[in-house]
């Protein structure tokens, strides 16, 4: 006989898990969002001392979407796991 570990979610557990899948998209299409726009942005600045600050500017920005996405993943991550429920079914060979 061997042990198989099943897993479950609730209701609450669902629900956390839909945050977390949709704040994934969202930071996805921010980010694109954002990266489109970067370009454009470049494609009208003419010297270069506009286009090092544009570069600077979007570095910082780059970082903060980063630092959010990362943040929130684990803000939402944590709750995630600890709302599987796990369970261990007997199973016979």
């Amino acid at each position: 006989m061997r042990y198989v570990e099943k897993t479950k979610r609730g209701v609450f557990g669902w629900i956390v898990k839909i945050t977390f899948i949709l704040f994934q998209f969202l930071m996805l299409m921010w980010f694109i969002n954002y990266s489109s726009s970067v370009g454009e942005h470049f494609q009208n600045i003419d010297n270069e001392a506009g286009k090092a600050g544009a570069t600077i500017g979007a570095g910082l920005a780059y970082g903060f979407l980063g630092g959010v996405w990362v943040g929130g993943t684990v803000i939402l991550g944590i709750p995630l796991m600890l709302t599987r429920r796990k369970e261990m079914v007997a199973v016979e060979d």
